[in-house]
């Protein structure tokens, strides 16, 4: 399910202005969350086998990801 965008999460709704959407979601996010923008993982990290592992995924993604290569 996904969330109807309302006023304080603006960043949901496409027929805003992407510089609004942005701004909304730099500012809903802590400075942790912005910081593990930063991170990223490689996909053997969180992966078991053919599977994703809850447990590697949760302790590498705890505050979020830049991406997973």
């Amino acid at each position: 399910m996904i969330a109807e965008p309302t006023p304080e999460r603006r960043y949901r709704d496409p027929a805003a202005p992407l510089e609004e959407r942005v701004a909304n979601l730099l500012d809903l996010m802590t400075p942790e969350e912005k910081i593990a923008q930063l991170g990223s993982a490689w996909v053997f990290e969180v992966v078991d086998g053919t599977r994703l592992s809850p447990t590697d995924a949760d302790r590498l993604m705890a505050r979020g990801i830049g991406h997973i290569t």
